[in-house]
């Protein structure tokens, strides 16, 4: 750094003129007044530096905010384990090919598990949102893509092989985009295993830039993606046109009306509620409630208990009570409602959910 040199005049000669002393000092001054405006300037001109974290202070940090995801069939026998991030008070957001074929839905944190249910879903960008009720685990901090530079440090954390809590680290290796420009995956050097979907992939500020989603394996090595957190804004849009959408009609639908495409997670946690299409004047209200493999059902008359599944977008029950035996339905769409069919009968009536 070189250094630089005022010169400081004095007055020589004493006989001089008080006036002309003041002068000089007074210049003086305002020259260092400017100097010191010129400095402050500078300074404020200066971009902001932020903050590296340490790994160890990152992890402190975003741990709290990572959850293992697991999901049970409808028999309620595990099915795959992920990894989700909680973006907001009661919200988490994971892969949705984590989510596939769930009857039920876990998050655990160490020693503490919640029942969690599918909120937007994105298959089109692997992003869902679960929503968990009571739920006040801290959310991350997020930055958008545009910030990461190819080359830069990046951590994830999240549950590979199961293993919950792993953290790894690595460099964003590429931005890979698609034909509009726009960034599709993040590629990224940190090592990322089966089970890790669904991770945080974070800065070195600690903020989300990512959800990891998957790796390329055998001769590969350190090829691993990212879906980029940006994505995350668009979930609750997205995921509202996609459920909208989602019918698939059948080769049986009710006369004239499509059968609507029914999934385990749509039943899991409500009681629906219709009434008895064939004598509602003695049965009253029909009541089926829906939890991880069981289901339970009462009306005026009596009330039964047994094992449920999902096949071809058509519920059937299995009960223990001879008067109820097997039960088998579908639901299709008929203007504003939703209606509930007998798959046996045909015959159907209004349905609601609470």
């Amino acid at each position: 750094m070189s250094r630089r040199f005022f010169k400081v005049e004095s007055n020589p000669d004493p006989r001089a003129p008080l006036a002309a002393t003041g002068a000089r000092s007074a210049a003086a001054a305002r020259g260092t007044a400017t100097w010191a405006v010129l400095g402050l300037s500078i300074l404020a001109s200066a971009p902001t530096v932020c903050r590296a974290m340490s790994a160890e202070e990152l992890f402190r940090r975003a741990s709290p905010s990572i959850w293992v995801v697991s999901t049970l069939d409808a028999q309620g026998k595990p099915l795959s384990t992920g990894t989700g991030v909680v973006i907001e008070q009661q919200r988490l957001v994971t892969n949705c090919h984590v989510l596939a074929k769930a009857g039920a839905i876990l998050v655990k944190h160490e020693n503490v598990t919640f029942q969690a249910q599918l909120e937007y879903p994105d298959t089109e960008r692997d992003l869902c949102s679960i929503r968990v009720a009571n739920f006040t685990a801290p959310a991350v901090t997020m930055a958008s893509v545009a910030t990461l530079r190819v080359g830069q440090k990046i951590y994830t954390i999240g549950t590979p092989r199961s293993l919950e809590q792993t953290m790894s680290d690595g460099l964003v290796s590429a931005l890979r985009r698609n034909g509009n420009g726009a960034v599709e995956y993040i590629q990224i050097s940190a090592p990322i295993s089966p089970r890790s979907s669904g991770g945080g992939l974070f800065d070195e500020e600690g903020r989300l830039v990512g959800i990891t989603t998957s790796g390329i394996t055998g001769t590969a090595q350190n090829l691993n993606f990212a879906r980029p957190a940006d994505w995350i804004h668009d979930l609750p849009e997205r995921g509202r046109l996609a459920l909208a959408a989602y019918t698939k009609p059948t080769s049986t639908p009710a006369p004239g009306l499509p059968r609507l495409h029914l999934e385990t997670l749509m039943l899991l946690g409500k009681t629906w509620t219709y009434r008895h299409p064939r004598n509602p004047a003695t049965f009253g209200t029909v009541e089926l409630t829906f939890s991880s493999g069981r289901i339970y059902a009462k009306n005026a008359k009596s009330s039964a208990s047994g094992s449920w599944e999902v096949r071809d977008d058509t519920m059937c029950a299995t009960f223990n009570s001879p008067s109820w035996s097997r039960l088998c339905y579908y639901t299709v769409k008929d203007g504003d409602d939703v209606q509930l069919v007998n798959a046996t009968s045909g015959e159907r009536t209004k349905l609601s959910v609470r």
